[in-house]
């Protein structure tokens, strides 16, 4: 099978007619249209006639339509789930220039969702990305595969400098992955202090685990002082994110947990 060579960042609208970029203004407003029906509308009565609406924004060239259509494929979302089609349509926007398709082809490569697993390829891709700088979603998939050799020779230093990329543009599963690394010790020295502070960076932002993780710490003195308030506290949260191991710390220590109605 052919794959797409490493994706670059290009602008092709330069090369288009006025006819072209008439017809992709159309596009655009046709898309804006779909996207506030969808998340204002009515699932039963309102997105199929969304997904049409997209359709058609799509077929007059409008880039970010054709990935909106690729994602609704994917999901199954005012049509039926097409992960075939979902691929090809993630591929035409990626290869118009579009960073999110970019991100969700290497995806598809990396898992086998529409088309063939080839995970070298998909590293290929997400290491363009990642270089580029954008999205941080790349740079978090990049330092997995890496940390755990998926497509990629194994490379915990490497895997550990993209989750720190991606969390320092806010992305809450790389804070919460640099804490794991920290925590361990893994492609970086061991700091448990820093790894408590990681950790909490993403609880605040609703990491359940990592809510877990900073309860687990407070309570046993890990990077910090012991502390049975904030461990109570954060135990909490993790159970309200379903966390059944939080559940049993507060129990073990003396505070029934609260579960949502």
């Amino acid at each position: 099978m052919n794959y797409l060579e490493p994706i670059t960042l290009v602008d092709k609208f330069a090369t288009r007619t006025p006819n072209e970029i008439a017809k992709t203004r159309g596009g655009s407003k046709l898309y804006r249209a779909a996207l506030k029906l969808f998340r204002a509308g009515d699932e039963k009565a309102d997105w199929p006639k969304a997904f049409s609406m997209m359709s058609e924004a799509a077929s007059l060239g409008e880039t970010l339509a054709i990935e909106g259509l690729a994602c609704l494929f994917d999901y199954g979302v005012g049509t039926r789930e097409d992960r075939r089609e979902a691929f090809r349509l993630h591929k035409i926007a990626a290869e118009a220039g579009l960073p999110n398709a970019q991100f969700n082809l290497a995806m598809c490569y990396m898992d086998g969702t529409g088309t063939r697993k080839n995970r070298p390829h998909g590293v290929s891709l997400l290491r363009v990305l990642a270089n580029a700088g954008t999205p941080p979603e790349a740079m978090h998939e990049l330092a997995y595969a890496l940390r755990y050799g998926c497509g990629v020779k194994r490379n915990l230093k490497s895997g550990f400098k993209w989750e720190s990329a991606a969390a320092s543009q806010g992305l809450v599963d790389a804070m919460y992955s640099v804490g794991v690394c920290l925590s361990r010790g893994e492609g970086v020295r061991q700091d448990k202090r820093a790894a408590l502070e990681w950790f909490l960076k993403a609880a605040q932002k609703g990491h359940g685990e990592a809510c877990f993780n900073v309860a687990y710490y407070y309570e046993n003195g890990i990077g910090t002082d012991r502390n049975l308030t904030s461990a109570k506290k954060w135990y909490q949260r993790a159970v309200k994110h379903g966390d059944k191991d939080a559940a049993a710390a507060l129990l073990r220590l003396g505070k029934p947990p609260k579960v949502a109605a």
